[in-house]
């Protein structure tokens, strides 16, 4: 019963907290030449490649394929944000993919590729723990997704 409150809440407000720019969902600015969102539109794709964009962390397992991005793909799923954390190489792996001209995303931009660009944030740009949860949250993170959250919480 409480998975199927979680994804009724999920579904009812998650994804209409989300803003488009660029045709791209939640998009941002995390450092010089890297980028963070949700699942480009065409358009979106079109930016990404206008602004240096070559490199794509990919976290939701959406394969995509478009010409002059190379894809580094550690999808996270179902089972992984709501049951159980994901493996920390997956989450290592992805933060470790990310350099200038990448953009990391997944579906909506707001769980998967918040928790992965706090890591990022505290282990490559010093950021405290804090500071990056705070992003994370400000970017439409959900705390009701237990693996992640749990991750967060004891990686």
């Amino acid at each position: 019963m409480k998975i199927l409150i979680c994804l009724l809440f999920l579904i009812a407000f998650g994804c209409a907290s989300e803003s488009s720019r660029h045709g791209i969902p939640n998009f941002a600015q995390v450092d010089v030449g890297i980028y963070r969102g949700g699942e480009p539109t065409q358009e979106g794709w079109a930016y990404l490649g206008s602004v240096g964009v070559s490199n794509v962390v990919e976290l939701n397992g959406a394969n995509d394929a478009v010409p002059g991005f190379t894809f580094h793909r550690f999808p996270i799923s179902f089972y992984h944000q709501f049951f159980c954390p994901p493996p920390m190489e997956t989450i290592i792996g992805a933060e470790a993919s990310i350099a200038p001209g990448t953009f990391v995303h997944c579906a909506h931009g707001q769980d998967r590729t918040g928790l992965v660009v706090a890591e990022y944030r505290v282990w490559r740009d010093g950021w405290s723990r804090e500071a990056a949860r705070e992003e994370m949250i400000s970017h439409g993170f959900h705390r009701i997704l237990f693996g992640l959250n749990w991750y967060w919480e004891h990686e």
